[in-house]
């Protein structure tokens, strides 16, 4: 594991208004995100300089990752989601993950 992904758990149904920043726990299909807790990072938090308790938001996507999304654990924040390397990687090297997220509702920079 490289980087931990917490935030403010928003309960299926609740909304803290698009971020940019929200990412399932249960992210597997429609079925499980319909019951999935939400974790979001409110705009005021998203700067490194306001908020460095996890770390998993600064990754960058890519459609070719060398990390993958998974969850773990965390001793103080519960379960959450977490990313690992699927891939050896050389210090310095840039981290990148896979966003996942729907081709129909991506942005026009997801593309």
């Amino acid at each position: 594991v490289v980087a931990y992904y917490n935030g403010i758990r928003i309960q299926p149904g609740e909304t803290i208004g698009r971020t940019g920043y929200g990412i399932y726990l249960d992210w597997e299909n429609d079925l499980t995100r319909k019951t999935s807790v939400i974790f979001d990072i409110p705009k005021k938090y998203q700067s490194s300089s306001d908020y460095t308790s996890t770390l998993g938001h600064k990754l960058n996507h890519s459609f070719k990752p060398n990390c993958e999304w998974v969850r773990v654990q965390h001793p103080c924040y519960g379960r959450i989601p977490a990313i690992q390397t699927i891939q050896k990687v050389k210090k310095g090297e840039e981290l990148f993950v896979h966003y996942g997220m729907d081709m129909e509702e991506a942005p026009d920079w997801y593309l």
